[in-house]
């Protein structure tokens, strides 16, 4: 098995609930398996991390046989094995897994990646439905029903609506517009893969998993854009019999 590494200047490791602060929330869940070194990829020393203990790699900072980057916005640096590269397997996240669709990213390897802005057809129209796992609420009537979406999916509900309304040339509000740009997109990529695997932005760019086809791919995934392509498709059919 094998997967990321993370150091961390410092005496002592920090405990789970600081790494959220160091900016590493996303690549642990509940495990954490540290080594103090003397010499880290910095050339100071501190502490290498890891989600989970590797059965045949001895953790710790070996720079012969691992490549290191500094993240460019938080100050710890990502490794990995050169022969052991992580793959989905060594990333996914445990528990409840979002549910959609494979996609072979830039790395060549298969990801699951969630729907989130799901598309159904009813009566001849195409409705839309929230698919992420969502509170149970009280209403005013003292009846139970569908809330807002868990918190930890809140960003990538967010990422489906805005990916749509951009593909289907919807103007933002003129007193909240954003300039939708690539950085925008590509961090919405990054929160679809974020949601089933420990994934951040520099894990994705060091895996390769991104290409102008590949960030588009992943946002038509969670937005459900091949349902209504099908479903488009089906009704041209459906006129073009009618004539």
């Amino acid at each position: 098995m094998a997967g990321f590494l993370y150091f961390l200047e410092g005496d002592k490791a920090p405990p789970l609930s600081e790494l959220v602060d160091a900016g590493l929330g996303h690549a642990f869940d509940s495990n954490l398996a540290h080594c103090g070194v003397r010499t880290g990829p910095g050339g100071k020393p501190g502490t290498v991390l890891s989600p989970q203990a590797f059965d045949d790699r001895p953790l710790g900072y070996y720079p012969d046989v691992q490549a290191w980057r500094k993240c460019p916005t938080a100050p710890w640096w990502l490794g990995y094995y050169r022969d052991g590269r992580p793959t989905p397997r060594d990333l996914v996240r445990g528990g409840y897994i979002a549910a959609g669709r494979t996609l072979t990213l830039g790395d060549g390897n298969v990801w699951m990646v969630p729907i989130a802005r799901a598309l159904a057809e009813e009566g001849g129209t195409l409705s839309w439905y929230n698919k992420l796992p969502a509170l149970s609420e009280l209403d005013d009537a003292g009846r139970w029903v569908r809330g807002a979406v868990l918190p930890r999916y809140a960003a990538l509900w967010e990422a489906a609506n805005g990916w749509f309304d951009l593909r289907v040339g919807v103007p933002a509000d003129d007193a909240n517009r954003q300039i939708i740009d690539d950085q925008r997109i590509h961090e919405w990529a990054v929160t679809a893969l974020a949601a089933n695997y420990r994934l951040g932005s520099l894990e994705c760019a060091e895996l390769h998993l991104f290409s102008d086809d590949t960030v588009a791919a992943i946002l038509d995934v969670i937005a459900d854009w091949a349902t209504l392509s099908e479903w488009a498709k089906k009704k041209a059919a459906a006129a073009g019999a009618s004539t």
